[in-house]
């Protein structure tokens, strides 16, 4: 099984919201379903990656590890990062992400997100 995972910032909220309750019967005419989104051709896994992500990752499935039972259970997704995408723009020096220029959201739960507005540095490295 092969899967493909993207990091989206907060401007992308309501493509990230839709797209999470898509049939995959469907996921090839998602441009049509989600305005301002676009899917273009992944290069190491079938499945197309979104051209907005700032980062996606084309994975491979190593194994679900299940960490709970019922109708709330949750499983650990482990895979193998075949590529990674980056934007240039959210890279600095050419290696590191610049976390203010990449504005991540997470999903928490439900119909509940995250954002990276305050970042805090560690002194240690």
């Amino acid at each position: 099984m092969i899967s493909l995972r993207v990091l989206l910032s907060h401007d992308r909220l309501l493509g990230f919201d839709q797209s999470t309750k898509m049939d995959s019967q469907i996921l090839h005419h998602f441009e049509s379903f989600i305005n301002g989104i676009h899917l273009v051709p992944s290069k190491k896994i079938k499945p197309h990656r979104i051209q907005e992500a700032k980062i996606s990752f084309e994975c491979s499935l190593e194994r679900i590890v299940s960490v709970s039972e019922g109708p709330d259970a949750g499983n650990l997704i482990l895979g193998h990062v075949k590529l990674v995408h980056i934007e240039d723009q959210v890279l600095r020096n050419d290696k590191e992400i610049d976390l203010t220029m990449l504005n991540a959201l997470g999903r928490l739960s439900g119909k509940y997100y995250c954002t990276t507005h305050s970042i805090i540095e560690s002194e240690k490295k």
